[in-house]
C-alpha cells in the first residue's frame, strides 16, 4: 500500500487487483447489482452520484454518513465502465494525431475516493490513456490543469452530498464540464454499456489485467503532476486576482498589490473541513496573514460537507477569537469537500461576526465585477443613467431577486437559466454571442461565481472581490454612488474601520430575503410523482388561490392590488420559458414571479421556486425570494415579513399539489405501472396508507 507523503492518505496497492479472479465472480449477480445501482443512483448534468460506501452493499439505502473506504465489485464495475465510455467519448472528439489521449484524474477527500480512482486509473491505462493522476485536489485546480495539459478530466467527488456518497464529474479539454445536453447523451451511452453483460465481463478483465508496474508508475508520478497542477492553477488565480490576461502582467501587478495588502496587516480565515481545497500558501503570497481550522485532508472532515450556516459556526467562533486577539480579519471562508463552493463569515464592524449568506456574497461578487467594468471605462452611463454599453451577467433561476434590483441600479443585462454550472455557462456564452460583455456568471443559490475565462465555479473570484473592495477606495466609491449616493463612504477604508468594510457594503444593498436552499428551510422530502402532472396541479391550484391571495401578497408593493401580477417560468438548460405549461422537459426548475406594475415600470419583487434535486434522491429544493427598491428600515422589515408570507404560500402549494397528484396517479395509472409502484412503495415507507 502506497501512502501519499503530502496528505498522509493511502493511494493504493499497485499489485492488488480490484476484482476477484473471473472464476470467483458470479457475473449474473454482479450485473444485477450494477443495474440496482443504475436505477437508484443519480445521473445528471451535475455529475454521477450514488452511495459508494460498501457498508450496505449494493442495495438502495438511506445510509449516507458512513466513513468506510471500501466499495463493492458492482460499484467498481460501474466506475470502470464510465471511465471506459468516457475514454471512447474523448477519443471520438480528439483531432487525429500521434499523441496519446491524456486524461487528468483528481479526487476530493471522501474515504471511498481512492478505491474508485484505483479502478478508474487501471481502466484508463487499459484503454491506452496517458493518465495524469493528481490525487487530492480541488476540482477547480483539476480543470485548470486539464485545460493546459490534457484532453479531459475525471474528478471523483459527490460535491456537497453526505460523505457516504461519491461520484464522478467529467470534463473536456477546455476545462468545462460536459455541456448539459451532451451530458445526457453520454449518460445514455454508458448506461447501455452497464446493461451489457459481455461489456462488464470485458471491463473486469481489462481492469484486472492492467500491469502493476504501469499502475505503480502512475501512483509514483502523483507528486510530479500535482506540482505542475499547482503552478498552473496559481498562475491562473493570479490572473483572476489582478484582472490581467497575460501571466507576466499578472506577476507585475501582484507584486504591487500584495505589498499593499501586506502593509494593511490583514487576516483571512480558511476552513476546508478536511477537504481538497488548500489555499494557505497562495493567500500568504498575496500578503495576507492566514488562519486555518480543520485543515488536515480527510482527517478533519468534522461538519456538514456543504458550507451551510451550521457548518460555518466553527469559523464564526474562530473569527471572534481572532478579533479578540486584535487581529484585523476581513473574512473567514468555509469550503465544500471538492472546493468549488464557499460561504464566508465577516466581521460586523462592532466586534461581532455574522454570515451574510451565500446570496449576499454572490451579490458582492457581481458588484465588484460590474464596478471593474465601470472603472475601466467598459461600462458608462448617459445623463439619464442608462448604460451606453451592453454588460451582463448570467445566473441560475433561484439566485436572489436582489439581482433584479442591481440590474435596475447598474442597468446591466440579466439572464436566468436552469440550475447547474453547465447551464449557467451556456447562458453566459449565449449572452456573449448576442454582443453582451459578460462580467460574471454563477449560482447565487449554490455559493459560486465564475467567468467566461473558466466555465466552472471558482471561489477565488470571491477572494478577488474582497481584495478589490478593501484595497481600492475608488471602486467602493463608484459602487456606493450607484447604490446609495447619500452615503458618505470616505472613512470606510480607515485602518481602524477596514474590517467593517464588507459589512458596510452589505448595509447599502437593496433589502432582500431568500431561502437558503442548502438548509432545512430549503429542503422538501416529497413523493416520487410524475413532474409533468405535479406541475400542472401546481399551476391549477395557484390560479384557484390567486384571487383570494392577491391583496395580501400585493400589500407593501403597490397601492392597487390590480397592479400586482404573476408569471409562470420554466427553466430548461440555458432557456427561460415563460407562461403556464410552456415546458418541453419536466425536470427543470419551476418558478412563479411576482411583479409590481405601475404606469412607468414593471418591477419583479418576489418569486417562489422549486426543483427536484438532480444530485440527491427524493429531495426537492425550494425557495422564496423577496426584494425591494427602497433602502429604508421600513422596507427592510417589509421584505422580511413578505418573504415568510411567500414561503408559506409555496409550502402550502407544494403540499396540496402533491396530495392532488397522488390522487391523480392512483386514478389514472394501473397498479403495474412504474409510477404507481414507486408511489405506493414510498407511501409504505412513510407508514402511510397504501390505498386511497
Amino acid at each position: 500500500m502506497l501512502i501519499d507523503d503530502e496528505t498522509g492518505i493511502p493511494i493504493g496497492d499497485p499489485a492488488e487487483t480490484p476484482f476477484p479472479s473471473p472464476d470467483a465472480i458470479d457475473l449474473a449477480a454482479l450485473c444485477k447489482n450494477v443495474e440496482t445501482r443504475r436505477r437508484h443512483g443519480i445521473a445528471s448534468a451535475s455529475g454521477i452520484r450514488q452511495v459508494f460506501d460498501a457498508t450496505h452493499g449494493d442495495e438502495p439505502t438511506d445510509f449516507v454518513d458512513g466513513h468506510g473506504a471500501q466499495i463493492t465489485d458492482a460499484a467498481k464495475a460501474y466506475a470502470a465502465t464510465i471511465a471506459s465510455s468516457f475514454a471512447d467519448y474523448l477519443a471520438r472528439r480528439k483531432e487525429p494525431s500521434s499523441d496519446r489521449l491524456k486524461i487528468v484524474v483528481g479526487i476530493d477527500t471522501r474515504p471511498t475516493g481512492t478505491a474508485i480512482a484505483d479502478v478508474i486509473v487501471r481502466m484508463l491505462l487499459a484503454k491506452g490513456v496517458d493518465v495524469r493522476y493528481i490525487f487530492v485536489s480541488a476540482v477547480t485546480k483539476t480543470v485548470v490543469y486539464t485545460r493546459e495539459s490534457a484532453d479531459g478530466f475525471i474528478y471523483i467527488s459527490a460535491s456537497h452530498n453526505p460523505i457516504g456518497y461519491n461520484g464522478v464529474k467529467l470534463g473536456l479539454a477546455d476545462g468545462r464540464t460536459l455541456p448539459a445536453k451532451e451530458s445526457y447523451e453520454f449518460i445514455a451511452e454508458y448506461e447501455a454499456a452497464l446493461a451489457d453483460q459481455e461489456r462488464i465481463r470485458q471491463v473486469i478483465a481489462d481492469v484486472n489485467g492492467t500491469p502493476a508496474d504501469q499502475v505503480r508508475q502512475v501512483f509514483d508520478e502523483i507528486g510530479k503532476w500535482r506540482g505542475e497542477a499547482r503552478d498552473v492553477y496559481d498562475q491562473f488565480c493570479d490572473c483572476i486576482m489582478t484582472g490581467a490576461v497575460d501571466p507576466q502582467e499578472a506577476r507585475g501587478k501582484k507584486a504591487q498589490l500584495s505589498e499593499q495588502v501586506r502593509a494593511m496587516d490583514l487576516w483571512i480565515g480558511l476552513d476546508p473541513n478536511g477537504g481538497a481545497r488548500q489555499d494557505r500558501e497562495y493567500l500568504e503570497s498575496w500578503g495576507f496573514n492566514v488562519a486555518e481550522i480543520n485543515a488536515r485532508p480527510r482527517e478533519d472532515i468534522v461538519h456538514e460537507l456543504a458550507p451551510t450556516p451550521t457548518a460555518s459556526e466553527a469559523a464564526r467562533k474562530e473569527l471572534l477569537r481572532l478579533q479578540d486577539e486584535g487581529k484585523k480579519i476581513v473574512a473567514f471562508f468555509v469550503f465544500d469537500t471538492d472546493g468549488d463552493r464557499r460561504n464566508i463569515v465577516v466581521p460586523d464592524g462592532k466586534g461581532g461576526a455574522f454570515l451574510p449568506g451565500i446570496q449576499t456574497i454572490f451579490a458582492l461578487d457581481i458588484l465588484a465585477a460590474i464596478g471593474e467594468k465601470i472603472k475601466h471605462g467598459e461600462l458608462a452611463y448617459d445623463e439619464q443613467g442608462n448604460a451606453r454599453e451592453r454588460v451582463g451577467i448570467a445566473v441560475n433561476g433561484p439566485t436572489s431577486a436582489l439581482m433584479e434590483r442591481l440590474a435596475e441600479r447598474f442597468d446591466f443585462v440579466l439572464k436566468r437559466v436552469e440550475t447547474g454550472e453547465a447551464s449557467v455557462a451556456q447562458g453566459g456564452e449565449l449572452l456573449a454571442e448576442e454582443g453582451v460583455d459578460v462580467a460574471m456568471m454563477g449560482e447565487g443559490s449554490n455559493g459560486s461565481a465564475f467567468t467566461l475565462a473558466l466555465l466552472i465555479r471558482e471561489p477565488i473570484h470571491t477572494i478577488h472581490s474582497i481584495v478589490s473592495l478593501i484595497s481600492r477606495p475608488s471602486l467602493v466609491q463608484t459602487l456606493v454612488k450607484k447604490l446609495a449616493p447619500e452615503v458618505d463612504c470616505r472613512a470606510w477604508h480607515d485602518p481602524d474601520k477596514i474590517t467593517g468594510l464588507i459589512s458596510n457594503m452589505i448595509s447599502i444593498l437593496p433589502p432582500s430575503e431568500t431561502t437558503d436552499v442548502f438548509t432545512i428551510a430549503g429542503e422538501r422530502r416529497g413523493l416520487p410523482l410524475p413532474q409533468g402532472l405535479f406541475k400542472a396541479q401546481f399551476d391549477a391550484l395557484f390560479e384557484e388561490l390567486w384571487p383570494g391571495k392577491r391583496c395580501d401578497l400585493a400589500e407593501g408593493f403597490v397601492d392597487d392590488p390590480m397592479q400586482f401580477s404573476y408569471e409562470f417560468v420554466s427553466y430548461e438548460f440555458e432557456n427561460e420559458l415563460r407562461g403556464r405549461g410552456n415546458r418541453d422537459r419536466q425536470t427543470g426548475g419551476y418558478k412563479i414571479e411576482f411583479f409590481a406594475e405601475t404606469d412607468d415600470c414593471r418591477r419583479l419583487v418576489a418569486w417562489i421556486w422549486f426543483r427536484v434535486s438532480m444530485t440527491e434522491r427524493g429531495l426537492t429544493r425550494r425557495a422564496a425570494s423577496v426584494s425591494h427598491w427602497d433602502l429604508s428600515p421600513a422596507a427592510t422589515e417589509l421584505v422580511r415579513r413578505k418573504q415568510k408570507q411567500f414561503d408559506l404560500l409555496l409550502e402550502d402549494l407544494l403540499a396540496e399539489a402533491e396530495r392532488r397528484t397522488v390522487e391523480q396517479v392512483r386514478s389514472e395509472f394501473p397498479d403495474s405501472s412504474d409510477e404507481r409502484r414507486q408511489l405506493e412503495a414510498a407511501l409504505e415507507k412513510q407508514n402511510l396508507p397504501s390505498t386511497s
